[in-house]
Order: C-alpha cells, then sequence, then structure tokens
C-alpha cells in the first residue's frame, strides 16, 4: 500500500549522501563521503531573515582507513557551503577521529568524539554514515583476490565483522557457518 503517497503536498528539502571508495596503497582505502542538503522552498531564519531555496550544506569528508583493521589513519574535511561562517571551524574537529576502528560501536565512538558542541551533526552524520561504505569498500579491495588466496587474517577479520550483520549473516546461519569453515578446516 502507498497511503502516505496520497498525503503528500510540497516536497521541501532534499538530502543526497554520495560514498565512493578508492585503492590507495598500503592495504588502505580511501573513502569520501559528500552531503548535500538543499531546501527547495523559501524559508525564515531565526533573525526574521528571508532565505531564498537552494544548497545550505555542502561538505566532504575523506578517510584514510586501513590496517590493522579498519582504522582510520587520516581524515579531512571540506565545506563549499555552509550556513554560519562558524561552521568552517569544525573541519578541524575531524582529526579526532583519527586512530578510531570502524567495527561494532564504530558510530558511538563518532557521537561521543564529534557529536554536539565537539563539532558538527552534519559532519557527524555523514561519517557515521560513511563507515557502512568503509565496510563494503574494503571487502571490496580484498575481493579483488580470489578468496583461497587471502590471508586467513584477513578472512577471520571479515567473517567476525559479518557476524550477525543481518538476517543471513547470522551466526546460527548456514551463510555464516559456511564462511567459518572456510578458515577453521586448515
Amino acid at each position: 500500500m502507498r497511503v502516505l503517497d496520497s498525503k503528500k503536498k510540497d516536497k521541501l528539502h532534499t538530502r543526497k549522501i554520495n560514498l565512493s571508495t578508492y585503492d590507495a596503497d598500503d592495504n588502505c582505502i580511501i573513502i569520501e563521503g559528500e552531503l548535500i542538503d538543499n531546501n527547495l522552498v523559501e524559508v525564515m531564519r531565526m533573525n526574521g531573515e528571508e532565505k531564498k531555496p537552494g544548497i545550505i550544506h555542502h561538505m566532504r569528508i575523506r578517510l584514510l582507513v586501513g590496517p590493522p583493521g579498519l582504522t582510520i589513519k587520516d581524515a579531512e574535511a571540506e565545506m563549499p557551503n555552509c550556513p554560519h561562517e562558524e561552521c568552517i571551524e569544525t573541519r578541524k574537529s575531524l582529526k579526532k577521529v583519527i586512530g578510531i576502528s570502524i567495527e561494532s560501536g564504530f558510530s558511538e565512538n563518532v557521537i561521543k568524539t564529534l557529536g554536539g558542541s565537539n563539532g558538527c551533526s552534519h559532519l557527524t552524520s555523514l561519517l557515521i554514515t560513511m563507515g557502512a561504505e568503509a565496510v563494503q569498500g574494503y571487502f571490496c579491495k580484498m575481493s579483488r583476490t580470489p578468496y583461497q588466496r587471502m590471508p586467513d587474517e584477513y578472512k577471520k577479520s571479515a567473517i567476525k565483522r559479518m557476524a550477525n550483520t543481518c538476517y543471513v549473516y547470522r551466526d546460527d546461519g548456514p551463510s555464516y557457518t559456511e564462511m567459518m569453515k572456510s578458515v577453521t578446516s586448515k
């Protein structure tokens, strides 16, 4: 049923997030994330000023991620468009995530490190979304090598990361059990 479609009126706002992963040296990857918020209607700012439709946030984050595990080795941010001049200062806060590993608890760690007045809610949101891209991107990088020739260390790490991430990879399911056999049968 598409009940809610009949209730829609004017589209007010869009948020687009684009994520890409690139191969890098030293068994690393670079994840690039871009967030664009676009107001599609005229709005009133809290100071009473009218704001025409257009892009309100345009931000990019680049992360260098690699061993051990998926550790953030470097981080940088750009803000081609933001609503306040002060916002630009928050780019520096991203350096606080260097050394954090992208694993279970990553989102909570990012919120603790960059959330609230420690940073920018939009950069924080984008960075959390980039965690999933890092996992997918690194898996893609490693999957360029036939599974049989992958180092056992990588296989074990990948299997550990996939445990209970979804129904298919529940730790008591057939897909997860089959993956476990590939590293325990030696």
